[in-house]
C-alpha cells in the first residue's frame, strides 16, 4: 500500500487530474445504486470522537491530503487529512466487530469439536491413541482463524495510518503498525520529533501478544495453512493447539484483549494529549 502525505498544492492538482482521467466513467454504468441500512456499531474511540467533533484541532490539517493507493494501482483515492480520522474510526469499528465475531465463532467451534469428540471417540488398537470424527469443524476453524489473524493485523495497520493525524501535521507517517512500534520504541526519534515516553512505556509493558499475532499471520501468509492438533485431557475433553505451539483459547483471547486494551488506551491518552496541545 501507498499512503502519501501531499502538502504541495501543485502536486495535489496533478494527482486530482490524474484520478479524473483514470476514472472517467459514470458509476451509473454499474446499474442503479441500492441503499442499505445496518445497525450502528459502537464507536472505537468514543472520547476522541466527541472531543474532535467540537475541537478546532482538525483545522491544522487543512490543505493536507492523503493519497491512498494499492501497489498495482487498481484502487487509489485522495482523502483530506482533516477528515481521514472519521473514515479510519469507522474502519476500525468495523474490524473490531469482525474480530469479535470470529472470537465468538472460534469459542463455539471448540464446544462443537468437544461434543463431536465425546460422541465419536474411539481408541486405536495399535497405537492406543484416541481418535474421533471431526467432520468439517477443523476446516471451519481454520477459516475463522484466518479471518481473526488477518483482520487483527489489518486493524492495527489502520491504526498506524492514524498516527500522523494524532501526532500532528509535522509528524511521521507510518506504513505499517510494525513500523510504528519500531519508531515508538527507539531511543531517539527521527525527524527531530520528541520521544513519546508514555506510548513507549505502554508498548514495552503490554505488547507481548503482538509478536505472537505477527508471527502467526506471517506464517500462514508466506508458508502454509495452520496445523490443528488435539490433546486429550484427564476429563476426556480436548484442548486445541495451533502448530503445536499455542493453545487456541489462550492465544485468541490474549490477542483480542490486547487489541481492545490498546484501543481503549489510545482513546484516553490521545484525548488528553490533544487537549493539552490545543490550549
Amino acid at each position: 500500500m501507498k499512503f502519501e502525505i501531499i502538502k504541495d498544492q501543485e502536486k495535489l492538482e496533478r494527482k486530482r487530474r490524474y484520478l479524473a482521467e483514470k476514472y472517467p466513467y459514470s458509476l451509473e454504468t454499474f446499474g442503479k445504486v441500492v441503499g442499505y441500512e445496518m445497525p450502528v456499531l459502537k464507536p472505537s474511540f468514543p472520547r476522541l470522537t466527541t472531543w474532535l467533533e467540537k475541537s478546532s484541532y482538525p483545522r491544522q490539517f487543512w490543505g493536507i491530503n492523503y493519497y491512498v493507493a494499492t501497489n498495482n494501482g487498481y484502487i487509489d483515492r485522495m482523502v483530506p487529512a482533516a477528515e481521514y480520522y472519521k473514515l479510519a474510526f469507522r474502519s476500525i469499528a468495523d474490524e473490531q466487530y469482525s474480530i469479535a465475531l470470529s472470537v465468538n465463532r472460534i469459542d463455539a467451534l471448540q464446544i462443537e469439536i468437544n461434543g463431536a469428540y465425546k460422541a465419536t471417540r474411539e481408541v486405536m488398537p495399535l497405537s492406543g491413541h484416541a481418535s474421533f470424527k471431526a467432520s468439517t469443524f477443523v476446516y471451519t476453524l481454520k477459516s475463522e482463524l484466518g479471518n481473526f489473524f488477518f483482520v487483527s493485523r489489518s486493524l492495527l495497520d489502520t491504526i498506524a495510518t492514524l498516527m500522523h493525524f494524532l501526532y500532528g501535521p509535522k509528524s511521521k507517517q507510518h506504513r505499517s503498525f510494525t513500523d510504528f512500534i519500531k519508531f515508538a520504541r527507539q531511543d531517539r526519534s527521527e525527524m527531530g520529533q520528541g520521544i513519546d515516553n508514555e506510548m513507549k512505556d505502554y508498548i514495552d509493558k503490554n505488547f507481548n501478544w503482538y509478536a505472537r499475532l505477527k508471527d502467526m499471520r506471517d506464517y500462514i501468509t508466506h508458508y502454509k495453512s495452520i496445523d490443528i492438533s488435539f490433546y486429550e485431557q484427564t476429563d476426556e475433553s480436548v484442548h486445541i493447539y495451533l502448530e503445536d505451539r499455542f493453545e487456541i483459547s489462550e492465544l485468541i483471547h490474549t490477542v483480542h484483549s490486547g487489541i481492545t486494551a490498546f484501543i481503549e488506551f489510545m482513546d484516553v491518552y490521545f484525548e488528553k494529549r490533544l487537549k493539552g496541545e490545543s490550549r
